[in-house]
């Protein structure tokens, strides 16, 4: 039972406790700490007098604001959420033994058109006290193919295709640059034209693209949300550029086929020369001056499932 009062310091506990879904009953203090609105004498729940005050099932009453908020974000730390592109925020208890395909085994809880080809989980690594992005096909977590164990605390965050077509974006490519966005309101493009400028040669398979300077989209939700992402997106990147339908920035999975590659950017065009695909990858060491390793493919067997990529390749 939650003991409250409009406009106090209560309010902080009272939304805490609406976000952990739990059942409690909220009872409204009048006066100065006096009388409770069935008017109970309030001084003898809390000699205090003050709000809030949180009586659990075994008698005790907590008094202080912070601690009772404490143990409502340990309920919601125990739980695991589905966010992005889904027809509804889902947050559910995390039972042992919780996986991915489990959460995401209905998919009416996706909205239409989902990237397929890769999808993230945001967990908190209690070792290092540090929250780091997990990626996984979510296609083939979908047909149950590919699965992943959930820990506590989780966040599944599935992207949406216009959330992957941004990357390929002008104002993402001018902050590639590290040119400063003229928007504050998307963060994340103030974080990745800083790490652009620190560490040049991370996005160096990115910035190289040449995409058309056309229009000016705003910053998807996601991104909103999750600035860092966006950084992590570009990552794990391929570039694919010149005769597919739609040319781009595809976040992938390491050992992708390039057929699946091309299913998600409408495949290749009427004019494509599949006997000169060129294919570049980065050396392993990105500290030294080795040069791009190019492969010219001849692929007119259109055996594209043949072509494995890694994040970073360029085709």
């Amino acid at each position: 039972t939650l003991s409250f009062a409009p406009g106090a310091c209560s309010l902080a506990s009272h939304i805490a406790l609406h976000e952990t879904g739990l059942s409690f009953e909220a009872i409204k203090v009048e006066g100065r700490g006096q009388k409770t609105a069935g008017g109970e004498d309030y001084l003898r729940i809390t000699a205090k007098g003050y709000v809030p005050a949180l009586k659990l099932d075994d008698g005790a009453v907590l008094t202080e604001g912070t601690v009772l908020v404490q143990p409502a974000a340990d309920v919601i730390a125990n739980q695991l959420r589905l966010a992005g592109h889904v027809a509804a925020p889902v947050t559910r208890a995390a039972t042992r033994g919780a996986t991915l395909r489990g959460l995401l085994s209905d998919p009416r809880l996706l909205r239409p058109d989902p990237y397929v080809r890769l999808g993230v989980v945001l967990r908190f690594d209690p070792a290092t006290r540090v929250r780091r992005f997990v990626p996984f096909d979510l296609a083939r977590v979908m047909a149950g193919s590919a699965n992943l164990t959930l820990a506590e605390g989780d966040e599944v965050l599935v992207l949406a295709n216009a959330d992957v077509a941004f990357l390929a974006s002008p104002p993402v490519q001018r902050a590639l640059r590290g040119e400063a966005p003229s928007e504050t309101a998307c963060p994340a493009l103030t974080m990745l034209a800083i790490a652009a400028r620190s560490a040049p040669v991370r996005f160096a398979h990115a910035r190289g693209a040449a995409f058309p300077d056309i229009g000016a989209p705003g910053c998807p939700a996601i991104f909103l949300e999750y600035p860092p992402l966006l950084g992590f997106l570009l990552d794990t990147a391929v570039l694919l550029t010149g005769e597919v339908r739609q040319p781009g920035l595809y976040p992938i999975q390491d050992d992708t086929g390039l057929d699946l590659l091309l299913a998600v950017a409408g495949g290749v065009t009427d004019g494509a020369d599949l006997s000169a695909v060129e294919l570049a990858r980065e050396p392993s060491d990105q500290g030294e001056a080795t040069p791009l390793t190019r492969l010219q493919l001849d692929l007119r067997s259109r055996n594209f499932r043949a072509v494995r990529l890694s994040p970073r390749d360029v085709v």
